[in-house]
């Protein structure tokens, strides 16, 4: 039987940063010899619609810990203080069969490691549990985020700075988008629906890759990338085989919820309006000698317009216009405005004003305003599209989501029509009923198969022949990747599950330089 090597490995001292190439440092950072059962897993989110939603990634291990090195209260541990969250995790190929082959099959952070109280065949262990770079900042509520008018990639970059705090992405995968918002602020949103609602307006997909790193591929992502447009292997259970499977499941996506013959958009316009007073302090706050206050201007507020939702740009403060100080509380004594000290945090719902007095006396702040051009919104207006030949086949069912879409002018057409087009894309996707496969491989039955399963990644065309000892019927039809599992144990037997999803909801489609006209393809836009 073929067999591969395998490193697993975790940064304890957190030196090491995403798409770095060097190696993690920590003497303790290979665990491979203590593991006795590993699964981990990246991609479609069970039973999710096959765009938009994915699952983060997740890898669970069991440890032999019979010396207690990953119990976190073993004071007495190599690694006493280092089992901490968010530590970078990594599972890599290193050779097949004896010959170099480098190859990153999962990457991800630390969330814990429980060491359990009881034996498991006769030895103690422990469970670490780790999340993809997405789980790890799903819940982060985004705080501050400049609007973005911009294509929905770059819209995607600016809202992954507002997750992580990283301002450079040059090892991940983000598209430039098709889509151009009006305006975007995932402000106050956390960060997986964030990003999420972004994939939704693009009609693209949120992405994880090897090593754990976030991504955004656009909706013609699958009708463009090489490994998406050319088939990467076959699977296939005929008599010998390169890449043979051990099981094939067919399942109905009709029993999987995959269905749906109606599809509503909402179309919102967003107008910015004429400069004004947005904002005015109630209150006359005084400022001893080097104190410093902090204001907050939000909007909207009480006093601004119902349909009021954000600000498209606030004015920097103006002395004497914006603020003004004296030395006494109701403006009159003397004039301290120009020992005012200002520094402004712009946001779209907000602006922060830091007023510092620089002035050797207590002062009083008698005026201060905010100005700048607001954004109002208009009544929304919902495009409803529905297929009634797929209602007289499987009843009526309705998309579950309904977005607001609020995209710009794009070239020679409207927004409204970029919403009706949106509902239209996604009918023609999910109105029929098409095929998707469970279907596992055992690694170690050759070379060309372990190589295999360390090369084929998500989205990845591959070619399935069923109509041998499977008795699908299939002689060869071209699906994608949707989900990948990977189970290895100690004595390195590596199983390997496939979710695949036929071609031709995601890929089925004709757009101009990038598609073939035949009788199977449809416009897309």
């Amino acid at each position: 039987m073929a067999s591969a090597s395998y490193t697993l490995e975790v940064d304890w001292d957190n030196t090491w940063s995403i798409g770095a190439a060097a190696a993690f440092t920590h003497a303790q950072a290979n665990i491979t010899n203590d593991i006795i059962t590993l699964h981990c897993r990246r991609g479609l989110a069970a039973g999710a619609s096959l765009f938009h939603q994915l699952q983060s990634g997740q890898l669970t291990v069991e440890l032999n810990n019979k010396t207690g090195k990953y119990s976190p209260n073993n004071t007495g541990s190599v690694l006493t203080g280092l089992i901490q969250p968010g530590h970078w995790v990594r599972l890599r190929t290193t050779a097949v069969d004896g010959g170099a082959y480098a190859r990153t099959l999962w990457g991800g952070r630390l969330l814990n490691i429980k060491a359990l109280g009881k034996a498991k065949n006769k030895v103690s262990y422990a469970v670490l549990t780790a999340i993809g770079d997405l789980g790890w900042h799903a819940k982060r509520v985004i705080q501050q985020m400049p609007k973005a008018t911009l294509l929905s990639g770059s819209v995607f970059t600016k809202t992954m700075t507002a997750i992580t705090g990283r301002t450079t992405f040059t090892n991940h995968t983000i598209d430039a988008g098709l889509f151009a918002f009006d305006v975007y602020t995932g402000e106050g949103k956390n960060g997986y629906d964030a990003l999420y609602e972004i994939c939704v307006a693009e009609a693209g997909r949120l992405y994880e890759d090897t090593e754990g790193k976030m991504g955004f591929k656009q909706r013609h992502a699958r009708l463009q990338d090489t490994k998406s447009v050319t088939a990467q292997a076959t699977l296939s259970d005929a008599a010998g085989a390169a890449f043979s499977y051990d099981s094939i499941k067919q399942v109905d996506s009709s029993e999987v919820g995959m269905i749906y013959n109606e599809v509503a958009a909402d179309y919102q316009k967003r107008t910015a309006q004429a400069q004004a007073t947005l904002w005015t302090l109630a209150t006359t706050p005084s400022l001893l000698p080097g104190e410093s206050k902090t204001f907050w201007a939000i909007y909207p507020n009480l006093a601004s317009p119902t349909n009021a939702v954000q600000v498209n740009a606030w004015l920097t403060l103006v002395a004497t216009t914006d603020y003004l100080a004296n030395s006494a509380a109701n403006g009159s004594g003397v004039d301290y405005t120009a020992d005012i000290g200002v520094v402004l945090t712009k946001s779209t719902g907000y602006m922060q004003i830091t007023l510092t007095n620089n002035a050797a006396v207590e002062i009083y702040i008698t005026l201060l305003q905010a100005r700048g051009t607001p954004l109002t919104e208009d009544d929304a207006v919902r495009f409803v599209v529905e297929d009634t030949t797929s209602q007289a086949a499987y009843g009526d069912r309705r998309y579950p989501i309904v977005p607001i879409l609020s995209p710009s002018l794009a070239p020679g057409a409207a927004g409204d029509v970029g919403t009706l087009d949106w509902a239209r894309f996604h009918l023609a996707m999910y109105k029929d009923k098409f095929q998707m496969f469970d279907c596992e491989v055992m690694g170690n039955r050759s070379t060309a198969t372990l190589q295999n399963l360390a090369n084929l990644d998500l989205d990845n065309r591959v070619t399935v022949v069923a109509n041998g000892d499977s008795q699908l019927g299939i002689s060869s039809l071209d699906c994608f990747i949707e989900a990948i599992e990977h189970k290895i144990d100690k004595a390195k037997n590596h199983r390997t599950r496939y979710i695949l999803s036929e071609t031709t909801p995601t890929g089925g489609w004709w757009t101009w330089g990038y598609a073939m006209w035949g009788t199977t393809t449809r416009f897309a836009y």
